[in-house]
């Protein structure tokens, strides 16, 4: 269960103590008082092991603690209270875990996250104060939107570098000790997945033997036993590598359920198929669900109210609701899952501005051909703050020679944070505890430790999955991608409804030309339709060529000018999964006006 809290830091006076108070209800202006006797009645309904208070000071936990070989049991906060008196605050150095925590003492309130930012924390200054909360809605916001975090969610579909849709509001950092006191608010970073290489003379089946110990452990350290596992079962190497762990005689787990998602019929070799062969295998149960009930409304409508402007695109969003009810019948079902750091594949072509696109970054070219549909000063201003924000993430990685490190650390830094927790927090852990096996502090710290040959494609993660479930990787992945509805299409077909919402009073309406996007919304043309067509048949083509001659792009890439060819035909044969008019018609219901 999450706890969720609500907090105003307001300075009585310069250099002394803080009044805290907890806001009961959304923004209501209660008379201040002190967050002793508020926040413990608020935040410890149903949450006693949340809460710790005493000799005059409070920890909150939002998460969980994990053990060395198995869960903690008993009043986490109370142990974490425990360990911030006896070793200070950079007691957090050590923690294994996912979570958020506050500790509230006379003269200083610390806020912390996780290496990974898997609990956000929200934070807006108002005139020298501070509204922190777990939950972006109960925050007052200004009108003002953020021109960075709109650009970047229609770019990427996700808000990079802490930021929010609206200018005030910011999430806290990754793996940082925030302090707030009389001087102000001060941060320091704790953690950082920085590369070492210390494991670069081990073999690499000596690697992978200590690589399984560390994945069994990380399991073990997140079930008692007695849970009811869910594991979204696809047909990658992440998935099925969890699914061989929870197998693993050293845990032996037996209550598994295996589900997949799909759209329309199953097809030979896609991810659907493999995975019914997978669990077939691992002798569990297994399920299989059409994810989209032909209603684009209620999935627009489904991700503003769960994604809340935060979160990318879910296509699958009516799947996981439906999850959410059974996820919700019962407080022993955790919901396991494989994402993790992708890591590089064998066709990409490394420069430092692809690692980017490839950790699902992109400069502001993704916006240039919707130019028209918003006024000239706003557009002006998205790009101008978007590209301060994209220039800041390239700095993060230029300083790495190698591609591989580059690309990790990215990973790392944005795409786990921001896109993979961001929506698992959104989506899936309002229903569900939520356990990342991948991200456990042990398995970051051993990969940070390998040379980049030994990360790159996954490869010691790869032998020593193998090493776990042999029978499982013997089992070819898939060749083909699910199909997905044309987005873009279904918006189209309800374009009086995303009309009338574009000229509800929202803060984003003033902004956009609606007679311009009315247009936009208008039936694809003859042309586009033929170049849809037309990829069809090269995504076949190349589907054929990859079953007789896996490699045979390198044949191409060896020619004058092949390298290029072959990007310009990946990128025609496979474009950037844009969603344009889906992320718009998202953020146009997230800032209807009268919802806030």
């Amino acid at each position: 269960m999450n706890c969720d809290y609500t907090i105003l830091i307001k300075p009585l006076r310069a250099n002394s103590e803080f009044q805290v108070r907890n806001e009961f209800e959304r923004f209501q202006k209660n008379v201040p008082t002190y967050l002793r006797s508020n926040v413990h009645n608020r935040i410890a309904v149903g949450t006693e092991s949340k809460i710790h208070e005493a000799s005059g000071k409070i920890l909150i936990l939002n998460g969980e603690i994990y053990g060395e070989d198995a869960p903690i049991s008993g009043n986490q906060a109370e142990i974490l209270f425990k360990l911030y008196n006896k070793k200070g605050i950079n007691f957090v150095s050590d923690l294994n875990g996912s979570f958020s925590i506050i500790i509230i003492e006379s003269c200083n309130i610390y806020f912390i996250t996780d290496r990974l930012n898997t609990y956000k924390i929200f934070i807006r200054e108002e005139s020298g104060s501070y509204w922190l909360s777990s939950n972006i809605d109960n925050i007052p916001k200004l009108e003002e939107l953020s021109h960075a975090g709109v650009a970047s969610y229609l770019i990427n579909g996700h808000l990079l570098c802490n930021l929010t849709l609206y200018k005030d509001v910011f999430t806290l950092d990754r793996s940082t000790i925030y302090t707030i006191n009389g001087c102000g608010i001060n941060q320091r970073k704790y953690w950082d997945y920085l590369f070492e290489y210390e494991n670069q003379s081990r073999s690499d089946d000596d690697l992978a033997n200590e690589l399984c110990h560390i994945l069994i452990r990380s399991v073990k350290r997140r079930i008692n036993g007695d849970e009811k596992i869910y594991i979204s079962l696809s047909g990658g190497w992440d998935a099925r590598g969890i699914l061989g762990i929870v197998k693993h005689p050293e845990i032996d787990h037996k209550n598994v359920e295996l589900i997949t998602y799909t759209h329309g019929p199953l097809l030979p070799d896609s991810d659907a198929e493999i995975a019914a062969k997978l669990a077939k295998s691992a002798g569990f149960n297994h399920r299989t669900f059409e994810f989209y009930n032909n209603n684009i409304k209620s999935v627009i409508a489904d991700n503003a109210s769960m994604g809340k402007g935060l979160s990318y695109f879910c296509q699958e969003v009516n799947f996981w609701k439906m999850m959410g009810e059974e996820f919700k019948s019962s407080e022993k079902n955790v919901f396991m899952h494989g994402n993790m750091a992708n890591g590089t594949f064998s066709s990409f072509h490394g420069d430092h501005l692809r690692a980017i696109s490839r950790s699902e970054v992109y400069d502001n070219s993704i916006l240039k051909p919707y130019q028209n549909l918003f006024e000239d000063e706003f557009y002006q201003n998205m790009i101008t703050k978007y590209d301060q924000v994209y220039e800041k993430v390239k700095q993060k990685i230029l300083r790495y020679e190698n591609i591989v490190d580059a690309l990790d650390y990215l990973d790392l830094d944005q795409k786990v944070p921001f896109v993979y927790n961001s929506w698992r927090e959104n989506y899936q852990r309002p229903f569900v505890k939520v356990l990342s096996p991948y991200l456990d502090n042990d398995f970051l710290d051993f990969m940070r430790k390998l040379k980049p040959e030994q990360r790159n494609k996954k490869h010691i993660l790869k032998l020593a999955l193998a090493k776990i479930a042999p029978e499982l990787f013997s089992i070819s992945r898939n060749t083909i991608s699910e199909p997905y509805p044309d987005w873009d299409q279904e918006i189209r077909a309800e374009k009086d409804y995303f009309i009338n919402k574009l000229q509800n009073d929202n803060y984003l309406a003033p902004f956009v030309r609606i007679n311009e996007f009315s247009e936009f919304l208008n039936p694809v043309t003859q042309a586009l339709t033929f170049k849809t067509r037309m990829r069809s048949v090269l995504k076949i083509v190349h589907r054929s060529f990859s079953k007789i001659f896996p490699n045979y792009y390198e044949i191409i890439e060896a020619i004058p000018m092949g390298k290029k060819l072959t990007r310009k035909a990946g990128n025609y044969i496979k474009p950037k999964m844009v969603f344009f008019l889906p992320k718009l018609a998202i953020l146009l219901s997230v800032l209807q006006k009268e919802d806030k």
